[in-house]
């Protein structure tokens, strides 16, 4: 408790004159307030300024004095100022303490608290405590004996238990309070040590172990405070499992929107057993794919001010699996470069490795370093110096230091990221033995020399026994502009699927040009096939391009007839809608009319034919044959032979009569069949 207005002036006044009169200034005979200044000479007679440090020294302990006294101080405040005094070993300092603080202004709990937290220890105060220890007022008795506990050496050991047997003086109350101190001290639990805590025990106890040389009575405590500090940590371990439990509980019993900011409080929390809860709720939110706010980015971000290297970690994990906006990239890039913990540092890698504004924030020199700084980070430096590779951030000579690295992670451990760096930026070859060794391996090495052309042959050799490598093969012959046998070479590979297959074939021949696609062509064997490879020609965009050599349009002809083939007449149609009116020939007229027929649109068969005259008897005939089971079929052939009975010539006529007879036998026909065409004119 602070001193009431009443005893401040009391106390302040004798103490301010111990001072003065200590330090030879003269006390005034009304001391109402420290005095500013003093007019000490500047120099000696001799030119050496020898009184100044004895003036700044009073002036130390007057301000931690006053501030100790202050009837407004916040109590951390004055414990500050305590703490100021109690580590200075000057004798002014000392004179405070005895004269004025040991039990005259209710500020025993204070007190204790300087002495214990002090550090390091104020061994100079041990004379005055174990003085204290004979005052005959028991609050400086206690006050000493709480204070003393802050040392475990055997002479403060026999001391107390010296004092515990000198009864009257002491109470039975401090006899017990010295007891728990030496137990504290000595780390004794009950059961241990003394048969009891009467003084005559202790005095027993002694008697064996106060004897002991230096070593052995070290070893004593070192055992004593090793077993101990076991017990505290089980202890501390059980109250952080039940508090966390609570915790928990609470977080369930929160609605959605105020679990961000509980788990950021978390984050933010003193005790690291409650820290380490926080960010397992958040790693387990995150995996239930909840959105968490920027309140808990910003305290995983203010974990790294962490002592504890495993808590920094943890905080840049959490970072790793929430990412950054922009204004935290200089943030994250300035832990990075200050962090000396491997383990931190390879989270922080991996997501500079993944956020463009961290590459550009100054990303470049951290990975750098860290890729000489052993193999706990090797693999975040490296993955993280090739992102900014990529991204165009390494000038020559760190391109050459991230080869050299990925060279050599590639002869000592070869991974996956190693063989991407070596197909970056280091010698392609060494990764050529990789590509029939099978595995994870193989399929890295196959997309590090996919696009380069010297090694497409190797490439697709090896895709020959291994269908994981079609993907990659297919994908290098497309970029790499093959010729029209690639088609051939593609479909010759084993594939995953037939459809992965006619996928990649269709995407070869679409990156073609056009009379390489004509040629190419020949090597698909069925219409479906030819469908598929060609399904690009029957798009309006297909024809964008000029088509002087015809290619284009003779590629959506090939269309069209593969698609009549399977007997798909309106996509056949669709692919020749494509083509433009300028670049329809009598081969795609006679496809359109086809088409037109065996969709029952005989008017604009008819209509066409009218217009152009030449499409072939033929066309019509393989109309019908194709439509004979549809409704028109009988109109279809009736029309054919009004067009055609004077042109047909004999094949022409036996396979119509042939059809008409079928049209007959079929009896689907409303009105009566056509007449049979004469054979012979």
């Amino acid at each position: 408790m602070p001193p009431s207005t009443t005893t401040a002036p009391r106390l302040i006044t004798p103490l301010l004159g111990v001072l003065l009169t200590c330090s030879g200034i003269l006390a005034q005979e009304e001391i109402g307030s420290p005095p500013e200044t003093v007019a000490l000479s500047e120099e000696s007679e001799s030119g050496n300024q020898t009184e100044r440090p004895v003036h700044d020294a009073q002036q130390r302990v007057l301000a931690a004095l006053e501030r100790v006294l202050a009837n407004d101080g916040a109590e951390t405040d004055r414990l500050e100022a305590l703490l100021t005094l109690v580590a200075s070993d000057d004798p002014l300092a000392i004179d405070v303490i005895r004269s004025t603080l040991i039990a005259e202004l209710g500020i025993d709990d204070l007190l204790v608290r300087a002495v214990r937290e002090s550090d390091p220890a104020p061994t100079h105060l041990i004379p005055l405590l174990e003085e204290s220890l004979d005052d005959p007022r028991s609050g400086v008795r206690v006050l000493a004996i709480r204070s003393l506990a802050r040392w475990s050496s055997r002479e403060v050991t026999g001391t107390l238990i010296e004092r515990m047997g000198r009864a009257p003086l002491l109470t039975a109350d401090e006899q017990r309070l010295i007891a728990l101190s030496l137990r504290e001290m000595l780390g004794l639990p009950p059961g241990k040590g003394p048969a009891t805590d009467a003084p005559r025990d202790w005095s027993l106890w002694w008697e064996t172990n106060g004897a002991l040389t230096e070593s052995a009575w070290d070893q004593l405590l070192h055992e004593r405070l090793r077993s101990l500090a076991r017990d505290r940590a089980l202890a501390l371990d059980e109250a952080t499992r039940t508090l966390r439990e609570a915790y928990r509980r609470l977080y369930a019993l929160l609605p959605e929107e105020q679990r961000s900011a509980f788990i950021a409080e978390l984050l933010r929390a003193k005790r690291p057993g409650v820290r380490e809860l926080g960010h397992d709720i958040a790693t387990q939110a995150l995996l239930n794919a909840r959105t968490l706010g920027a309140d808990v980015r910003a305290a995983a971000l203010a974990g790294a001010s962490d002592e504890d290297p495993a808590m920094r970690a943890r905080s840049a994990a959490l970072l790793e699996r929430l990412g950054l906006g922009e204004s935290e990239a200089g943030d994250i890039v300035e832990w990075l470069e200050r962090e000396n913990d491997g383990r931190v540092a390879a989270s922080l890698l991996r997501l500079v490795a993944r956020e463009p504004a961290l590459q550009r924030a100054r990303g470049v020199e951290p990975a750098i370093r860290w890729l000489d700084n052993g193999a706990e980070t090797f693999e975040g430096a490296l993955e993280c110096t090739l992102a900014l590779y990529y991204a165009g951030l390494l000038d020559t000579e760190q391109r050459d230091v991230l080869a050299e690295a990925g060279e050599r992670a590639l002869m000592q451990k070869t991974t996956a990221l190693s063989v991407r760096v070596v197909g970056a930026v280091g010698d392609d070859a060494l990764l050529l033995p990789l590509l029939t060794g099978g595995g994870e391996l193989t399929i890295a090495a196959a997309r590090a020399l996919a696009d380069e052309p010297a090694y497409l042959d190797a490439l697709v050799n090896a895709a020959r026994s291994d269908d994981r490598l079609f993907d990659i093969a297919s994908g290098a012959m497309r970029s790499q502009g093959s010729g029209a046998s690639s088609l051939a070479t593609l479909l010759a590979l084993p594939a995953p699927d037939a459809e992965s297959k006619r996928t990649a074939a269709a995407a070869l021949v679409a990156s073609m040009p056009p009379h390489v696609q004509l040629e190419a062509i020949a090597s698909a064997t069925t219409p479906a096939d030819r469908a598929a490879f060609l399904t690009h020609a029957g798009t309006v965009a297909f024809h964008a391009d000029d088509d002087p050599d015809g290619c284009r349009a003779s590629l959506t002809l090939e269309l069209a007839l593969a698609r009549l083939a399977m007997r798909e007449p309106q996509a056949a149609l669709a692919a020749l809608d494509a083509l433009p009116e300028d670049r329809r020939m009598l081969p795609h007229a006679s496809a359109r009319t086809h088409a037109l027929l065996w969709l029952g649109r005989l008017d604009e068969a008819r209509a066409l034919q009218e217009t152009r005259g030449d499409v072939p008897a033929s066309v019509w005939i393989d109309a019908l044959r194709d439509a004979i089971e549809l409704a028109h079929a009988t109109a279809l052939a009736t029309q054919a032979a009004d067009l055609y009975s004077e042109t047909l010539n004999d094949a022409e006529r036996i396979r119509l009569n042939a059809l008409v007879a079928r049209l007959a036998e079929n009896a689907i026909q409303e009105t009566p069949s056509p007449s049979v065409v004469d054979p012979t004119g």
